[in-house]
């Protein structure tokens, strides 16, 4: 948007709710509270108590003297973002409200969001192109047209722009631009999030990444390293990156050559993020990461049973599991494993041979994230598409959903999470405060009940 020299103006309102709201409402922001923001009743009550904050929020947007007001939509944040919207159209009426983000995609809410009364454009795929389109044409006509890549409103009708294609060079992608934050708000301001690809190179049964990015598309290692470096000298308090893709390792070479001119640069930086298990995660691959400054891999493990991995689509064996963790613990990273809970197809004895694995590997493992949803199917997944095949009964719940056989459901894959959390607490793995909580578990199995009926 700041290369076609337009005026861009940044106000992180989430950030701003969390340091103002009233006190009561402060652990809404926890890890475990997710639901409370997809409650509409609770939603009301928030706003209705903060609405003199939302008023001003809306103010200090409206006085920047934008006539674009853009907003990032994700689950947690679209009931929220609807109330800001009414209250700046109330104030604005010509105001142009444009929404995009991950819950804007066609299969999410792209379809719902456009016909709410204070939206004007939907960007439903990638914006990096779609977006600063959008704003030329405005700007060159002074009205909302037609732009691939966008829903939006025309005399009161719905126009569908058809889909962009994506990105094919990620290279071009501009760098993160994190001028307009104050980052010193923020919980950790040395910390920063970029990304190196967008989608994965595996195709898990549970999984929506393949299909909500399309194909695999990834930096090259010197993009990569070249926009560290861009944020180390824009940020000097800058210490440690987060990779934000969904997996970092998914093209060994360029990840190999990243390494390699942090190595030679000599620049400090701490580095961390998601990654698949695979036989290209050598010792020496990984001792190369440890030395350019990697901290910390999350691996995507979801089960200890070769059985499930294979319904599942993984693309590894256990055996390569075992190496891969302790090649990783050994070279100085911390370890992170990430489980599903119910997997479809998976009995008593593939859970045990879960717990089996973590006691084998105890050693090596630092942390586990176990999934607090156990096993979401989202419609654009195998899972959703083939629930035959799978053996799930139809009509699917997302949350809620169980096996043909009804041994599967969400009271079962809930005892297993708990076992999961409470043996890796004896084990002394992970933090016992957080494993341990039992955070909407009431709530969430009063839900189910009611599904039930």
């Amino acid at each position: 948007m700041k290369k076609q020299n337009h005026k861009v103006f940044v106000f992180d309102v989430n950030n701003s709710l969390y340091h103002e709201c009233s006190s009561g409402y402060k652990n809404k922001w926890d890890e475990g509270e997710y639901n409370f923001w997809e409650n509409q009743q609770e939603i009301d009550d928030f706003c209705n108590k903060n609405l003199k904050l939302l008023e001003a929020q809306a103010e200090n947007i409206l006085k920047s003297g934008a006539s674009v007001v853009c907003f990032s939509v994700q689950q947690s944040s679209v009931k929220v973002t609807m109330k800001l919207a009414e209250i700046i159209k109330r104030k604005n009426k010509n105001a142009i409200i444009i929404l995009g983000g991950p819950q804007c995609a066609r299969w999410k809410s792209a379809e719902g969001l456009i016909k709410e009364p204070n939206v004007d454009a939907v960007v439903i795929g990638e914006g990096d192109v779609a977006l600063p389109e959008l704003i030329k044409t405005i700007v060159k006509k002074g009205r909302l047209d037609n732009c691939p890549g966008i829903l939006y409103k025309k005399a009161g009708k719905i126009i569908d722009c058809g889909n962009r294609e994506a990105i094919k060079v990620l290279d071009n992608v501009p760098f993160a631009d994190f001028s307009g934050f104050k980052l010193e708000s923020y919980k950790y301001p040395e910390k920063l999030e970029v990304f190196s690809s967008r989608g994965c190179v595996n195709r898990c049964a549970f999984c929506s990444e393949r299909q909500f990015w399309g194909k695999y598309r990834f930096m090259s290692g010197k993009r990569i390293f070249d926009e560290i470096k861009f944020q180390l000298k824009n940020n000097k308090k800058l210490k440690t990156i987060r990779f934000n893709d969904s997996t970092l390792n998914g093209n060994i070479k360029e990840l190999s050559t990243m390494c390699s001119y942090i190595i030679k640069s000599g620049i400090n930086v701490n580095w961390y993020g998601q990654a698949i298990i695979r036989a290209g995660m050598s010792k020496e691959l990984l001792k190369k990461m440890k030395k350019a400054g990697c901290t910390h891999l999350s691996y995507g493990m979801e089960s200890g049973s070769f059985e499930v991995l294979q319904k599942m689509n993984k693309k590894f064996t256990i055996e390569t599991a075992r190496q891969v963790i302790r090649g990783t613990h050994e070279a100085g990273i911390d370890v992170g494993l990430n489980f599903m809970f119910g997997l479809p197809g998976e009995t008593d004895e593939n859970f045990r041979e879960t717990l089996d694995f973590v006691k084998i590997n105890r050693k090596y493992i630092d942390s586990i994230s176990p999934n607090r949803s156990f096993c979401v199917i989202e419609t654009i997944t195998d899972l959703y598409n083939s629930p035959k095949h799978f053996g799930i009964e139809e009509p699917i719940h997302h949350l809620f959903w169980k096996s043909e056989d009804g041994k599967n459901n969400y009271p079962a894959r809930l005892e297993r999470y708990e076992k999961l959390c409470k043996f890796a607490v004896d084990l002394g793995i992970g933090d016992k405060n957080t494993l341990l909580t039992e955070k909407d578990k009431k709530y969430l199995l009063e839900e189910y009940s009611k599904n039930e009926n």
